[in-house]
Order: C-alpha cells, then sequence, then structure tokens
C-alpha cells in the first residue's frame, strides 16, 4: 500500500505525475520516488481502493477517537479517557 503524507493521508489535488509526492512503505518507511504518469494511476487506484476498504470497517466501529496531530502517549490517554479508564 502507498499513501502520500498530505493532511488526510491521500494525495492532495495539487500533486500532478512526474511530481515527487511523499510516500511511505507498507510498515511507514519514508520513499522519496518520482513518480512516471502510469505509477501516479496505480497508486491512485490503490488509495481510492483503500479509502472504500477503511470507509466501510470505520463506519462499523462502535468508537471512535480523533488522534490527528497527537504523538502516540496523548493519542492513548484520548482512547482511554474515550474508553472512560482516566
Amino acid at each position: 500500500m502507498m499513501r502520500s503524507n498530505g493532511t488526510s493521508g491521500y494525495p492532495s489535488s495539487g500533486f500532478r505525475p512526474g511530481s515527487s509526492p511523499v510516500i511511505y512503505d507498507i510498515d511507514s518507511r519514508r520513499i522519496e520516488k518520482h513518480l512516471t504518469g502510469e505509477e501516479w494511476v496505480l497508486c491512485l487506484t490503490e488509495i481510492k481502493a483503500d479509502i472504500s476498504y477503511f470507509k466501510r470497517s470505520y463506519e462499523r466501529a462502535d468508537l471512535q477517537v480523533t488522534i490527528t496531530g497527537l504523538d502516540p502517549e496523548a493519542s492513548a490517554a484520548a482512547i482511554d479517557a474515550r474508553l472512560g479508564r482516566t
């Protein structure tokens, strides 16, 4: 799976084929790569599939916690607070 370093985790409309978005591999290791038009289309296709897949599981979740911008400790604290384990 490849994903951009945009705010939503996916490429913004400012990226174009031939540009150099920040991409991460399956283990969240940063990859700096110049994408060709064909690679760009493949990347967007994979991202759209990921969005569709994870949207369904996100909607079924009993609990949702926003951790955007939080470090690991603050994320864990936010989850604990939402679960009532403060």
